[in-house]
């Protein structure tokens, strides 16, 4: 069997208002075993974790309705075995959020992006 094949998508959520890192997302993602779900709002996103938690959450860093960061401290507590990761164009310093998620910066190349959701596919952490 090849790598990847047999396997159910993995799912994965990005929290972004932002339409354009969206549909660059979509792009991205489109021909990759994903099970791809989008929020834009904190209050959508945890809804849709509540439902169904996702293996992975992307989430930006500022949201119309509050910040990225509690809603991957929120999903972390409730859900440790989801995967999540920051994305946003923000300066943060990691040992200010109290937590260790990898911090995707904004803008990123199409490339990097395709990487890291390829990375998903063989399951790597």
């Amino acid at each position: 069997m090849a790598e990847g094949e047999g396997r159910a998508p993995v799912g994965v959520l990005v929290v972004d208002d932002d339409p354009r890192i969206l549909a660059t997302f979509r792009r991205t993602a489109k021909d990759l075993p994903l099970q791809m779900r989008y929020a834009t709002t904190v209050a959508e996103a945890m809804k849709m974790v509540e439902e169904r938690p996702p293996a992975v959450l992307i989430c930006d860093y500022r949201l119309p309705d509050g910040d990225g960061l509690t809603v991957l401290e929120r999903v972390g507590d409730r859900f440790p075995a989801v995967r999540r990761i920051l994305h946003t164009g923000e300066a943060v310093m990691r040992v200010s959020f109290g937590f260790d998620v990898p911090v995707l910066g904004k803008p990123c190349s199409q490339d990097t992006l395709r990487e890291l959701l390829e990375s998903f596919t063989r399951g790597e952490p």
